[in-house]
């Protein structure tokens, strides 16, 4: 069993990303074998854009909106809208609202 407590000192700006965008491990690779975050974006953070080779990617938006850029479409999300990335799928994300974006991020090795 893992609890997760929301601590600020957990969070971090991973690679790729900027504006100060964070994100917090809820599950981790060590614990099953997906991964499962909780990403705060402020107004003008996001992630370049990028795709994983051999991983799917959820993205749940909890609080706010974010938007999307793929190599086909541009579609911003709201609250309890979600999309799903396969593997290859290139995409970028950025906050160009004025309030914080939270989402809650899945990403599992793709079958």
């Amino acid at each position: 069993m893992h609890v997760f407590r929301n601590k600020p000192e957990l969070y971090f700006e991973p690679d790729g990303h900027y504006g100060n965008l964070q994100v917090a491990n809820i599950v981790t690779k060590d614990e099953a074998n997906f991964v499962t975050q909780f990403s705060h974006c402020p107004p003008g953070g996001g992630g370049y854009a990028h795709h994983h080779d051999d991983e799917d990617q959820l993205f749940v938006v909890i609080k706010g909106e974010l938007t999307f850029e793929t190599e086909d479409d541009r579609f911003t999300l709201t609250e309890g809208e979600a999309v799903l990335f396969h593997a290859g799928d290139q995409h970028m994300t950025i906050n160009e609202s004025d309030q914080d974006s939270v989402s809650l991020v899945v990403t599992v090795g793709a079958k």
